[in-house]
């Protein structure tokens, strides 16, 4: 795949993954909590802006296409890359148009079109597996003391020894003679 739009995915990604030290600011003075006195918190990302590229083809004398996501051979083909940068919202972020063959306003407005759909099910996909790490994390937090879990642990019923081996007494060792120093 494109590996412009993989980064930009990955860092977006990065910052909503990210969890920084609580601040708390009263008057003219901060203070940073540690992890140990306070949860990290996340960033305020309010908009996510995906951005999908498409690779242009054609000639003077045919129609152009376009082809999603092109890989490095298609990209090494194209006669020029549109990207569209779009939200989780379906707001237009950004457009680059770096040269190459001309686009018509008919093939830009079908590409946003299917950019914002593209968006749109890759925002639902980052959303979808931040919440399942959060709730991995909010899991090893619970379990924060607790090496083992219950059925991994070996218990001892006490209710079922006989009383004869409560009552016995057990052997003592004599103890070994201690050297005398002159």
């Amino acid at each position: 795949g494109n590996l412009s739009d993989v980064c930009a995915i990955a860092a977006l990604c990065a910052l909503l993954h990210f969890r920084k030290a609580d601040v708390e600011v009263k008057g003219d003075s901060a203070q940073a909590f540690a992890v140990e006195e306070r949860a990290p918190v996340p960033l305020s990302v309010h908009h996510l802006p995906v951005p999908v590229t498409f690779a242009l083809f054609g000639g003077k004398e045919t129609e152009p296409a376009w082809v999603l996501d092109p890989n490095r051979l298609e990209e090494a083909a194209m006669s020029g890359s549109l990207c569209i940068a779009v939200n989780q919202h379906g707001e237009l972020c950004g457009v680059h148009k770096p040269g190459g063959l001309p686009v018509d306003l008919a093939m830009l407005q079908s590409c946003m079109d299917l950019a914002k759909s593209k968006a749109k099910e890759i925002t639902s996909r980052i959303n979808s597996e931040l919440e399942a790490d959060l709730a991995q994390r909010q899991q090893a937090k619970r379990n924060v003391h607790q090496q083992f879990s219950e059925e991994k642990l070996l218990t001892v019923d006490w209710a079922e020894s006989t009383t004869a081996e409560a009552q016995q007494p057990l052997p003592v060792a004599p103890l070994p003679p201690r050297p005398v120093r002159p």
